[in-house]
């Protein structure tokens, strides 16, 4: 069943950074952020709902007015000093709805602030709330860092590596097969992922907990289950209450531009099985 999420983009100027320092060469407008989000062909709702199997995707035009929700940009007597995130977006919520604009349509408000060269007190692409509603983007060019943002919002944290499986994560983003690592090149979600947010759950054997040993085969993620082959594979690790992950990857479609490390073999993940966690990328 498809879960058609409500998401607004307010778009913020601070008193000492903006989103324009050049009006008559203004990059990150209104049109351009909205084909980040929501219309481009490799936009964010076109990400996840390539990534859930056309599960999930976020509604363009929730109020109805004919163009994507994407408001602002709004001048707000606030500075960049200090890196107070959360004052600018309580003072865009009250610009947003002094313009007449309901926030209550929406699940989801992206603040998309200057960006972060423009921002030395943040030192951050992105931040979100997890499992929450709000989040702000400091890198309005990249695709990416909204998906990653809005998969905090949903719950998902972020995609690690942990090459020696020693219970010790490496390097926090350092998975860039997944949104919720660092990458910014286009990716689906990984194999964890997909299973947390029950996106293969849908599909008869799209998930296949493994108890005894033998041969297996895997359809590759980003193509859709047909019930014959599953895409992940989970292996329970009782010492620490997680599970292996086995899955495949293809450098086609979403995926097209994968690193040989991802498609080169099958794809190792550790993950606790459900809920919030870290995925740790082990090995392929």
């Amino acid at each position: 069943m498809l879960s058609e999420r409500t998401a607004i983009a307010i778009l913020v100027n601070l008193n000492d950074a903006t989103l324009c320092s050049d009006v008559t060469a203004c990059t990150y407008t209104p049109a351009y952020v909205g084909d980040k989000i929501f219309t481009a062909t490799q936009s964010m709702r076109a990400l996840y709902l390539n990534s859930s199997y056309g599960q999930v995707t976020f509604k363009t035009d929730t109020d109805g007015n004919g163009q994507p929700d994407v408001v602002g940009p709004f001048n707000l007597s606030l500075s960049k000093v200090g890196c107070n995130w959360s004052s600018w977006g309580n003072a865009a919520d009250s610009a947003a709805q002094a313009a007449g604009i309901d926030l209550t349509l929406y699940q989801h408000r992206i603040y998309v602030l200057p960006p972060h060269s423009q921002l030395p007190d943040c030192g951050w692409a992105g931040l979100a709330y997890i499992g929450g509603s709000k989040s702000y983007i400091a890198e309005p060019q990249s695709m990416m860092v909204y998906a990653h943002e809005l998969g905090h919002n949903l719950n998902m944290a972020h995609a690690g590596t942990d090459p020696e499986n020693d219970g010790v994560m490496n390097v926090e983003y350092g998975d860039s097969s997944d949104p919720m690592g660092s990458s910014r090149a286009l990716r689906n979600f990984n194999s964890p992922h997909l299973h947390q947010m029950g996106w293969l759950n849908v599909f008869p054997n799209a998930v296949q907990t493994v108890t005894t040993s033998g041969s297996y085969q895997l359809g590759a993620i980003g193509t859709t289950p047909d019930g014959t082959l599953p895409q992940a594979l989970r292996i329970f690790k009782p010492n620490t209450n997680e599970y292996y992950y086995l899955s495949y990857r293809q450098a086609t479609g979403w995926d097209a531009s994968l690193p040989s490390t991802y498609t080169q073999g099958v794809n190792v993940h550790r993950y606790k099985g459900s809920g919030y966690g870290y995925t740790y990328f082990l090995q392929s």
